[in-house]
């Protein structure tokens, strides 16, 4: 094996060799089911899972939703027996929980010991945990984990795309997402961070792999709660580090109408925790939305591009929202040690 491995899969704790995806290409590859994607983080040479208690929840809600909708479509199918773990495990949380933290622990530690140079210590980890089963009525389940490199926050000013689209499925985290939303993301602008998805009346819920804030001239914070997939991050930033820094929020879904009260934006997801964004490529099918008294430039595609924040300024908001996060992540985390 070489000395730097750049991800790693398992299935049900054993590794399938030569199979090097990043964590879109996996989930486009697996069969479909409910997943969660989690980070390490490392303090005092602790490795612990961020919100990892959270995203377990999640799995299993995510896991039941779509077993339960899916069978009143279609009973057809024979049960696998071949998959190790019965659907009942997820009714008893407690062993459940330690099921899947055994495994992820293992097979943190095996791709570890895979990248020789020791490199990987320096590096918090990227790990996706995907439940599928064979078919509606399956009694059985599978468990892949997908383990790779976090990338590093963005440094230069954060630049994302605003095009036409909206989630389907708002009540589970189901890998056919990664299928449906290829029609956005794969035409995104170069060094794009995210792709925005603007409703058919200009309304911008979410992003395709986040959630999404503005800060408006009134000064409160606005983000949807409806209509979308709450992640992890927004969930903690609402319920906890708002209200540590006394910043109003609502629940509110930002529309292109508005755009040019928005004083500060950004998107959280579990890679990019707070990312605050400079800049915005609007597609051809949204620009209708925007104000005629907005100030837009056009890059090499004709797309008109939003500057919210010139690039040598910060977004002082999400800066501090960010900062009081990652004070407190490690209090929210799982130790792996």
């Amino acid at each position: 094996m070489s000395s730097q491995t750049t991800s790693m899969v398992f299935k049900n704790n054993i590794l399938i060799p030569s199979y090097h995806a990043d964590s879109n290409s996996f989930l486009l590859d697996h069969p479909r089911g409910a997943y969660t994607t989690m980070r390490t983080l490392k303090d005092n040479n602790k490795t612990a899972l961020f919100q990892y208690e959270h995203h377990i929840k999640r799995l299993i809600k995510s896991s039941k939703t779509m077993k339960e909708e899916q069978s009143q479509q279609d009973n057809s199918g024979s049960k696998d027996p071949n998959s190790p773990y019965k659907f009942d495990l997820l009714d008893d949380y407690p062993t459940f929980f330690k099921t899947v933290k055994d495994l992820t622990v293992d097979n943190i530690k095996q791709f570890k010991n895979s990248n020789q140079s020791g490199a990987v210590e320096d590096h918090d980890l990227k790990i996706t945990i995907l439940l599928t089963w064979l078919n509606y009525n399956g009694e059985r389940f599978d468990l892949y984990t997908h383990i790779t490199h976090l990338p590093p926050r963005p440094t230069d000013p954060v630049l994302v795309d605003i095009r036409r689209g909206s989630r389907v499925e708002m009540k589970a985290k189901d890998s056919v997402w990664v299928e449906q939303r290829k029609s956005v993301t794969d035409n995104k602008t170069k060094n794009s961070n995210e792709v925005l998805l603007c409703e058919d009346d200009g309304n911008v819920r979410e992003g395709s792999s986040s959630n999404f804030f503005v800060l408006k001239d009134d000064g409160v914070l606005y983000t949807a709660n409806e209509g979308i997939l709450q992640g992890t991050v927004q969930i903690l930033l609402l319920e906890n580090v708002v209200d540590q820094l006394s910043q109003k929020v609502t629940f509110g879904i930002p529309n292109l109408c508005d755009l040019t009260k928005w004083k500060e934006a950004f998107v959280t997801s579990t890679s990019r925790l707070i990312l605050p964004i400079h800049s915005f490529v609007i597609s051809p099918d949204c620009i209708q939305f925007v104000d005629k008294s907005a100030t837009l430039d056009r890059n090499e595609n004709g797309d008109h591009v939003y500057k919210l924040l010139p690039n040598e300024k910060h977004s002082p908001v999400s800066e501090v929202l960010n900062k009081t996060l990652t004070s407190h992540m490690m209090d929210m985390s799982e130790c792996l040690d």
